[in-house]
Formats: structure tokens, sequence, C-alpha cells
């Protein structure tokens, strides 16, 4: 239970308050975009958002209509300059977990 005068609770009932007054996701996504707009993507208030529009919209399904997604792209820095990466496209988490953190590594695959 969410306390009614805090602020986390304000931000799911505007969610929710949207998506009954828009009547599409979309909608109500924007609205609650431009009211949290402020807020870096992965601060708590947009991230409440987003799974209140979700559920009401998505009937707890959401591979198939909602939006969230916990995905992170892939990472490219850490061993830029080696051939495992530059050549042959491997991100940071494949180095490491294919190379245990050698690029240099690649050259022993048979």
């Amino acid at each position: 239970m969410m306390p009614p005068k805090s602020e986390y609770y304000s931000v799911v009932k505007f969610a929710w308050d949207a998506c009954v007054r828009c009547g599409n996701w979309e909608d109500a996504w924007k609205a609650c975009e431009e009211k949290y707009k402020r807020y870096n993507w992965i601060h708590t208030y947009p991230n409440a958002a987003a799974e209140v529009v979700s559920l009401y919209f998505g009937r707890n399904d959401f591979d198939e209509h909602g939006f969230y997604d916990d995905f992170e792209p892939p990472t490219y820095g850490r061993y830029s300059g080696s051939y495992a990466q530059d050549e042959m496209g491997y991100s940071d988490d494949d180095i490491d977990t294919i190379f245990d953190g050698d690029p240099s590594a690649y050259w022993n695959i048979d």
C-alpha cells in the first residue's frame, strides 16, 4: 500500500488517470512522458508511469501489448581498437563472456 500523500502515489495516480482519460496507451504514455520529462528514463517516476500504462493496457502481457523493456544496448568502448571488437563486432559483454575479457584471445578460437 502506498501512502496517498506520497510523491510516488501521485505519479501512479497521474499515470492511471491518464490511462482512463486517454483510452489508449500511446496517448497515455505521451501525457506521462510530458509530465515527467525532467527525469532521466532510469528514474523511478517515469518507470512507475510506464509500468502503470503497460499494466493498464497490456492485460499483464508485456511481450504482446506493453512497451516495457529492460533491454540495454551493447557497449563497444572498453575494447575499442581490438580486432575482436572493431573488425569482428564483438561487444564489450561478448568479449568479457567469450574471451574472459581478453580480446586478443580471439585469435585462439578454433
